[in-house]
């Protein structure tokens, strides 16, 4: 990915992360000898302050025309869900960076995202057990682990995929077979699998299941 003006490369980087259409690039792939400082700054609500430099590029001047936040504020910290393309682009495809319990649903793109072969994504949940977190259902806080329960660390990010061309071949189909299979297993094996049975036995053998208050101390 290039950044380019009056006929010169600005910034060149392999990766950019796209934020509301707009590409950033790493610090050490822009070439600061074309950018001087302007006065210049906004505020957004979640991304932080933003500084911004005047482009100067033989003798041509485009003012504001490039901006960082040189301290984001932390909710633009943690991305929430993103794809990576093979070329190292980064996009969102997901973030909420206040979740409300009661925002559980299905959210429908107003447009379908073309994701090409190689590309990975990545999901992340963020969960505030502490006191100062509103929305905690127990006060005082208590120990929160990952469980199947709506006072436990329960979470899941879905996303539904189609093919580009209905023409889908065998071979295609076999290796995503042994994907999901794989990712069955690395599942199966992993030790929040291991802690999950453990809870479910725990709490299948409780005799004081029902009723019992989900916040006392476990």
């Amino acid at each position: 990915m290039k950044a380019v003006w009056n006929d010169t490369v600005i910034a060149e980087s392999a990766g950019t992360v796209v934020v509301e259409g707009n590409h950033y690039f790493p610090l050490a792939s822009v070439n600061a000898a074309f950018l001087k400082p302007s006065a210049t700054t906004t505020v957004c609500g979640w991304k932080g302050t933003a500084n911004y430099y005047t482009l100067d590029v033989n003798g041509r001047s485009n003012p504001d025309a490039a901006w960082y936040y040189a301290e984001p504020k932390d909710a633009a910290k943690e991305i929430r869900g993103r794809a990576t393309l093979p070329d190292g682009t980064e996009t969102w495809l997901i973030y909420i960076k206040d979740w409300d319990f009661n925002w559980q649903d299905r959210y429908d793109y107003k447009e379908p995202m073309l994701l090409p072969k190689g590309t990975r994504i990545d999901v992340a949940i963020t969960y505030d057990n502490s006191g100062a977190n509103p929305r905690n259902p127990c006060n005082p806080p208590r120990r929160v682990q990952w469980g199947t329960g709506s006072f436990d660390e329960m979470g899941s990010v879905n996303f539904m995929m189609l093919p580009v061309s209905d023409e889908v071949d065998v071979e295609a189909r076999q290796r995503m077979a042994e994907a999901i299979k794989g990712a069955v297993q690395k599942v199966a094996s992993s030790d929040a699998m291991k802690r999950y049975a453990a809870e479910q036995k725990r709490f299948m053998e409780d005799p004081a299941r029902e009723g019992a208050d989900p916040c006392a101390a476990r």
